[in-house]
C-alpha cells in the first residue's frame, strides 16, 4: 500500500524487527520511507502519503513510528549522527524500491553521547513510567551501548541486545543484567553511566541536597514537561519519576544535556541547579542544537512519528532565533515561556493543514539553516 504511492522511492524495515529481536503483538513495526526529492517539495504530496499511512494503519496498527526521509536528508543525517548511520547501515532491510546508501564514516564519540542522552530522555523515562520490566532491560542495554561507544570501549555500537548484554556483563563489574528490569536498579545503573560520561567531559558539580521537581516548557521542541532531578545516581526514585512524560536525571546528566545535546534547556534551569555550577552554553553548543533540531527529518514527524498537533512552525522559529544570535557571535538569550506558548498557538491546528500550509516554507527554512550552519560553524570556536 505504501510502496504504491508515486512519491515513495524505497521502504526499509529497521530497528527491532530488522534485527530479529522483536516480540510480535507488543513491538511496533518500524519503517523508514524514502521519498522522491522533487516530489517531496510539494506539501500536498506529503499529505497524500500521510493519508496512505493512515489507511495502512487501519490494517496494521503496529505501524506507529515511521521515519520519512528525502535522499539528501539521509546523507546529511548520517553526517550529524554517525551512531545512527552505523546501526542503520548494518541492519536496515530493503522491502521495496531502490537500494539506500548510508555513509561508512567512523562513529563520532560526541554523536554516541548524544544518543545516550536521547535514550535516557525519552525511552528510558517512558519504560520507567510504564514499569515495563522488559523495556527497562532493553533500554538500559541500549544506554550502555551508546555509553561504551562514547567512551571508546567499543569500535562500533552493537546492533543486537544479546551482544550488548554479553559485553556489558564482561566489562561492567558487579552488573546483574537480569535486574535491569527493576526500576531502582536500572536507574542507578544508567545514571552511574551518566556520571562517568560527565567526569570525562565536564568539570565536577556541587552536590544537590534533595530531589528537585519543577516544570518547564522546553525549546525548541515546545513541550511542557515535569523535571525530576535526583541528587545522585543511587538516590531513591520519588513518585514524580513515574508521572507520564516526566524527564528524569541527575545534575550531571542535565549538565551533559545542556552542553552536548540541547543548549536551549539552560533557559529553564531553576536557580537551585544553576547554583551547582552548571555553566551557560557556548555559541558552538547552540549551533549543535540547531543543526540537530533544524534538520529536515523533523518536518516529517507529524502524522508519521507523532500523532499530536504539529508544532514545527514554532520549533523552527526558535531555531532561527538562536541562529540569528549565533551570527552575532552571541548565545541566544532566553525567551519567556508565555512568548513560546504564543508561538505554539500560532501554528497549524491539524496534521493535514500543516502539510498543506506550513511544510513547504519550513522546508526552505530548514535548507537555509543547514547552509548557514556551514558558514557559522567555522567561526564559532572564536566566539
Amino acid at each position: 500500500m505504501l510502496g504504491s504511492s508515486p512519491i515513495v522511492k524505497s521502504i526499509l524495515l529497521h530497528r527491532s524487527v530488522a534485527t530479529g529481536e522483536v516480540d510480535f503483538g507488543r513491538s511496533d513495526i518500524d519503517l523508514m520511507i524514502v521519498v522522491d526529492e522533487e516530489k517531496a517539495a510539494n506539501g500536498a504530496n506529503i499529505e497524500s502519503l500521510y493519508r496512505a499511512v493512515n489507511r495502512a494503519r487501519f490494517f496494521n496498527p503496529a505501524l506507529t513510528d515511521l521515519d520519512v526521509y528525502k535522499p539528501s536528508a539521509i546523507a546529511s543525517h548520517a553526517q550529524i549522527d554517525t551512531f545512527w548511520a552505523s546501526t542503520e547501515r548494518r541492519t536496515a532491510t530493503l522491502l521495496r524500491g531502490a537500494p539506500v546508501q548510508i555513509s561508512l564514516d567512523a562513529v563520532n564519540p560526541d554523536h554516541a553521547l548524544s544518543k545516550f542522552l536521547l535514550w535516557v530522555e525519552w525511552f528510558f523515562a517512558i519504560s520507567l513510567q510504564q514499569r515495563n520490566s522488559r523495556n527497562l532491560w532493553k533500554i538500559s542495554l541500549e544506554c550502555w551501548n551508546a555509553y561504551a561507544s562514547a567512551e571508546g570501549l567499543i569500535g562500533e555500537p552493537y546492533v543486537l541486545r544479546s551482544e550488548m548484554e554479553a559485553q556489558a556483563s564482561r566489562i561492567e563489574e558487579n552488573l546483574t543484567t537480569k535486574q535491569l528490569g527493576e526500576p531502582s536498579y536500572a536507574a542507578r545503573f544508567v545514571f552511574e553511566l551518566a556520571d562517568r560520561l560527565h567526569r570525562s567531559r565536564r568539570p565536577a558539580l556541587r552536590k544537590l541536597d534533595k530531589p528537585l521537581i519543577f516544570e518547564g516548557t522546553t525549546a525548541p521542541l515546545c513541550l511542557r514537561r515535569l523535571f525530576v532531578v535526583l541528587p545522585r545516581a543511587d538516590s531513591p526514585l520519588p513518585s514524580q519519576a513515574f508521572v507520564n512524560g516526566a524527564f528524569i536525571g541527575t545534575p550531571e546528566f542535565f549538565d551533559l544535556f545542556v552542553h552536548a545535546k540541547n543548549a536551549f534547556l539552560h533557559w529553564i534551569l531553576p536557580p537551585e541547579l544553576l547554583a551547582l555550577d552548571i555553566q551557560p552554553p557556548a555559541v558552538s553548543e547552540f549551533l549543535r542544537a540547531c543543526r540537530y533540531y533544524g534538520h529536515s527529518r523533523f518536518l516529517f514527524h507529524p502524522g508519521f512519528a507523532n500523532p499530536n498537533r504539529p508544532l514545527q512552525s514554532a520549533r523552527m522559529a526558535l531555531v532561527k532565533y538562536a541562529m540569528d544570535w549565533a551570527s552575532r557571535c552571541e548565545p541566544a538569550p532566553a525567551i519567556g515561556e508565555m512568548k513560546i506558548r504564543e508561538m505554539m498557538a500560532a501554528g497549524a491546528s491539524t496534521i493535514a493543514e500543516y502539510y498543506r500550509t506550513e511544510y513547504e516554507s519550513l522546508s526552505r527554512d530548514s535548507r537555509r539553516i543547514q547552509e548557514s550552519l556551514r558558514e557559522l560553524s567555522g567561526g564559532a570556536a572564536s566566539c
